[in-house]
């Protein structure tokens, strides 16, 4: 049983891990509304992700999934990390108007 959910957890993770980095590579092409969409879709997986990990920790299999379970957990960190990059710069400073003023003043300045 802990082969199974070993693999099953390696496979969530390689598959987080992908959608990071695809998420990354395209970061700026995201306008506010693309980036409002994928975080109102990223809320619910996080909590499934949370879920999961609270659930693996209280079984007994958690002995046998320690390695698995450190790549997991860093995989929703980078995940959790990505959605406040998110809000953070494709949402609260492109709406930031003295932002948008300054990077606006830096343009004319390059």
């Amino acid at each position: 049983m802990v082969i199974v959910v070993r693999k099953k957890l390696e496979q969530i993770t390689e598959e987080t891990n992908n959608l990071v980095e695809l998420v990354r590579d395209h970061f700026t092409e995201f306008d506010v509304q693309e980036t409002i969409e994928l975080l109102a879709h990223s809320a619910p997986i996080l909590i499934l992700m949370d879920q999961l990990h609270q659930k693996i920790m209280e079984s007994p299999l958690c002995q046998g999934l320690n390695t698995a379970m450190e790549n997991y957990r860093d995989s929703v960190s980078d995940f959790q990390e990505l959605c406040t990059d998110l809000q953070t710069f494709n949402i609260d400073l492109k709406r930031d108007e003295d932002f948008q003023k300054s990077s606006e003043l830096l343009r004319t300045i390059a």
